[in-house]
């Protein structure tokens, strides 16, 4: 089993401008374009996406669909230890700040060449991406991601 980490806030921002894109494309469904749009707070955003990574450890695939609720960062925390007892099970972790030379490693591990990549279908051109965020969105975002924030020192950081 392999996986790749990247820290909470980091992620959440790109989801957001990822989904800022895709609504700009056509491609986002009514619901998802309200979140992504909201000008008044990105937080809707970040609650309906919360510890995404964690999710995913616990619920597979289920973890993309919009939340029913975000309850509070304690209680999110709470996911912490099934989720990294998940995240034990795995045989590679990586870090997407290193993703190519991640991805290289494990070429020459399974006998693939090292090259070898696949294409990127998520890049977003950066008038998508916001940058600056008032306090609350900030204290929202930390929030919002502290539990995948944990998971990614515990196992990413020196």
């Amino acid at each position: 089993l392999v996986t790749v980490l990247r820290d909470g806030p980091s992620r959440i921002k790109s989801s957001l401008a990822y989904a800022r894109w895709k609504d700009y494309k056509g491609q986002l469904h009514e619901g998802e374009s309200n979140l992504a749009n909201n000008l008044s707070s990105s937080c809707p955003f970040f609650k309906n996406k919360a510890n995404h990574e964690t999710n995913y450890l616990l619920r597979g695939c289920r973890s993309g669909q919009p939340r029913e609720e975000y309850s509070d960062p304690d209680s999110e925390r709470s996911m912490l230890p099934e989720a990294r007892r998940a995240l034990s099970a795995m045989d590679f972790v990586g870090r997407t700040e290193e993703l190519d030379d991640f991805i290289s490693r494990l070429n020459v591990l399974l006998g693939l060449p090292e090259g070898l990549r696949a294409p990127t279908l998520n890049e977003v051109p950066e008038e998508f991406k916001q940058t600056k965020f008032t306090h609350h969105e900030e204290r929202c975002l930390a929030d919002t991601t502290g539990a995948d924030q944990e998971l990614y020192r515990d196992y990413c950081e020196d």
